[in-house]
């Protein structure tokens, strides 16, 4: 027994066909022919002068409006069964008027019974099945007892309702394995495009809503499809902007183009890439650094499809990881300047070497080391001693604005708390003067042509 969708699932059985108004309008074009079919019936015995039969199919019109109204609120089970019960009933009362057993019309009987299966459980199967056959009994054995006489009498012997029941059930049985058979396969069908349509609602939602980007791309360089996380992460306002702006991915998303060639050739020999880092344009052309997941999706005949894959933003973490490389550097180029002091009694034999370690490693253009000391006046000067310049540097320890600078010189005060207190001063000259000073101006100037930062130090 099949046990119909609706139960199960809440839905139609009819839902089995695809279409369910498709359906409908199947079924309500078929009760229209034999509505139609029954009222030429009607104008043709009123032809004849037959009331009896006028009157009989008129009352089937009746019933068979009646199956149009429950396949209008889609009760088509109770719709069939009306309809076959009212056909089979009004077939026989009109063949026990007619020929009996041989009306032509009882050909009919197969056919009602084929349609009625498409849409009825096994049990109403049952129950249409051994009502026609009632109904042929009807016509065999009433005729053998004399219930009723055909109208053109042909004798009926009792292998008529044999061969007319068999014909029956084969008909019934054939139907219904036909029939159960088409249900359980569009059952199954149904059942797998509904697994598949929750499994791509369901990727779609995580797609949609990964913080994560995720792309398709083809082997030529085009997305096929981005989600809106990667399109935000990129610069554009939405995946579809994204899809159409980019049309070559190795010149307007990779900063080094050749980058993308060495992943296509590693997906190509069937490699999966992960953690791949690289470089990356947004759309107004700043970079930033990425890490992708990718992997080539193939054909059944191993062929490339096209990538798909993830990406996640790294700007912050590569710009920690500078961070603490920068912070390694400076503390090993402090220890470096301790050991160098350390190792010799004249301090000055190894300052140039120190200047120079400390200036790379700070990647400056200067690193200074000024001393302070008594000008004629008794007043604290400062002056720069010791200079190392990073290679198409001016040197600046000729510069009068670098000597005999006043210890309460305005707008060097930030300079003096920091090399009074026996510490570094590591930073930009340029930021740290008073505009309109005498000397903080004119090294605020010098220090701007040369765009350089400064770095200087106090042996206090």
């Amino acid at each position: 027994m099949i046990t119909p969708p609706n139960q199960r699932t809440g839905q139609h059985p009819l839902d089995v066909y695809g279409d369910i108004r498709r359906v409908t309008q199947i079924f309500q074009w078929f009760i229209s022919a034999i509505l139609l079919s029954l009222i030429v019936g009607v104008i043709v015995n009123l032809s004849v002068n037959n009331i009896l039969f006028v009157t009989l199919i008129s009352a089937g019109i009746l019933l068979v409006l009646a199956a149009l109204f429950l396949v209008h609120y889609k009760k088509f089970e109770w719709a069939s069964i009306s309809l076959a019960v009212t056909l089979f009933s009004l077939l026989t009362i009109l063949a026990t008027n007619g020929q009996g057993i041989h009306q032509i019309s009882n050909l009919a009987f197969p056919a009602i019974l084929i349609v009625a299966s498409l849409v009825t459980r096994k049990r109403t199967m049952i129950f249409l099945t051994v009502y026609t056959i009632g109904c042929i009994g009807w016509l065999v054995f009433g005729e053998l007892t004399g219930a009723y006489t055909p109208a053109v009498f042909v004798k009926s012997v009792p292998g008529d309702f044999f061969l007319a029941s068999f014909a029956i059930l084969l008909t019934a049985f054939m139907s219904r394995f036909l029939t159960e058979s088409l249900f359980k396969g569009n059952q199954q069908l149904q059942r797998e495009l509904r697994e598949r349509k929750l499994a791509e609602e369901k990727y779609h939602n995580i797609f949609d809503n990964a913080i994560d980007g995720i792309f398709q791309s083809t082997p030529e360089g085009r997305f096929i499809s981005v989600n809106p996380a990667l399109a935000r992460m990129y610069g554009y306002a939405s995946p579809e902007e994204m899809i159409e702006s980019v049309t070559d991915i190795s010149s307007q998303i990779y900063v080094d183009s050749e980058l993308r060639n060495s992943v296509r050739s590693r997906l190509a020999n069937g490699e999966k890439v992960s953690g791949f880092e690289s470089r990356e344009y947004r759309k107004d052309g700043s970079t930033f650094w990425t890490s992708t997941n990718a992997q080539a999706i193939r054909d059944a005949n191993g062929n490339v499809l096209y990538y798909e894959g993830t990406v996640e933003d790294i700007t912050e973490r590569k710009l920690t990881e500078a961070s603490l490389r920068k912070r390694e550097s400076i503390l090993e180029a402090i220890t470096f300047s301790a050991e160098q002091f350390l190792k010799t009694p004249d301090w000055r034999e190894k300052i140039d070497i120190i200047l120079e370690r400390l200036g790379k490693e700070f990647n400056a253009s200067h690193a200074y080391l000024f001393e302070k000391h008594p000008g004629s006046n008794g007043e604290m000067l400062n002056s720069l001693k010791y200079e190392w310049t990073a290679p198409g540097q001016k040197p600046d320890i000729q510069d009068p604005k670098y000597q005999n600078i006043p210890v309460s010189e305005t707008g060097y005060e930030r300079y003096y708390q920091i090399l009074e207190s026996g510490e570094p001063f590591l930073g930009s000259a340029s930021s740290n003067t008073v505009s309109g000073d005498r000397h903080g101006s004119g090294c605020d100037q010098s220090c701007r042509q040369r765009s350089g930062r400064r770095h200087k130090t106090s042996n206090g």
